[in-house]
């Protein structure tokens, strides 16, 4: 209907025009009226023909281009709804699978905890043991092996006797490092008896605050293996009465195993007999 208005509106236009161009007309003769009308026509159609032509095409080349996006539409919808199946299908496969597999694991489990006391699975036990044992010692950090003396002797001394005067024992010990690690970073705390105490400072030890009058603390920064620091010596006063006295010391190094609380370690006590009138 719209491209029919659209001829009309042609033929008009070229009456129009032509009566414009031409005012006379309708005062011609017939016969030239006759070819002029016919000229126009003859336009009019040739347009009209080219008009409804390209509108055809024009029509074609749509139609073409809706009947292809609906091809591409429709593929579209035919490839979600397959990847949709596809996906539900292999979640379907996978499930199955894991209940397959979590099935079989609890089976043989149960075998395992019927079959608890079988020799072949002690066997199992055992060597499970060892393994673990193993990687234990591997995690296992050497650590400085420390020893305390009163002389310089191959086994360590704990037991001297020592002169006294005006109720004063002069001592030494020494403090050596028989292991391979190098002791780093560390004190020797030095404990005298309670009834003890110190006749004077002992060289390079100090009184930390806070600690007992019987303590002094001597800081090291390393005792490399298989050597020994310098001999330590320390004056000791007691009471009149005192027969034996006891002291000892407690290492704590960064390199060293953890001193144990309380009193110095048997091996790090020693017992000195005190020998008055001579």
């Amino acid at each position: 209907m719209a491209d029919f208005v659209g001829y009309v509106s042609i033929v008009l236009m070229v009456v129009i025009s032509g009566a414009g161009l031409y005012p006379d007309f309708f005062t011609r003769t017939k016969r030239t009226k006759g070819i002029i009308l016919f000229v126009l026509l003859l336009a009019t159609a040739f347009s009209a023909l080219y008009t409804f032509h390209r509108g055809n095409i024009d029509h074609a080349k749509d139609t073409g281009r809706i009947v292809q996006l609906q091809q591409s539409v429709k593929h579209a919808e035919n490839m979600q709804e397959t990847s949709a199946k596809e996906f539900i299908s292999g979640q379907k496969e996978a499930t199955g699978v894991f209940v397959t597999k979590y099935d079989e694991l609890s089976a043989r489990l149960a075998a395992l905890q019927t079959g608890i006391k079988t020799a072949d699975l002690q066997q199992q036990a055992d060597g499970l043991r060892k393994a673990l044992k193993v990687t234990q010692d591997a995690l296992v950090v050497p650590k400085a092996t420390l020893s305390f003396s009163l002389k310089d002797t191959v086994a360590p001394t704990l037991d001297e006797a020592l002169p006294v005067h005006d109720d004063v024992v002069h001592i030494s010990f020494l403090i050596r490092n028989l292991g391979t690690v190098d002791a780093l970073d560390g004190q020797i705390v030095l404990l005298l008896c309670a009834d003890c105490s110190y006749a004077k400072e002992s060289s390079g030890f100090i009184k930390v605050n806070g600690a007992p009058d019987n303590q002094r603390n001597f800081s090291f920064q390393s005792i490399p293996a298989h050597s020994q620091l310098q001999l330590f010596e320390a004056d000791i006063k007691v009471l009149p009465t005192d027969p034996v006295i006891v002291f000892g010391v407690k290492i704590l190094c960064r390199t060293c195993e953890v001193a144990p609380l309380g009193p110095p370690a048997p091996d790090m006590t020693a017992h000195i007999t005190l020998l008055r009138g001579q």
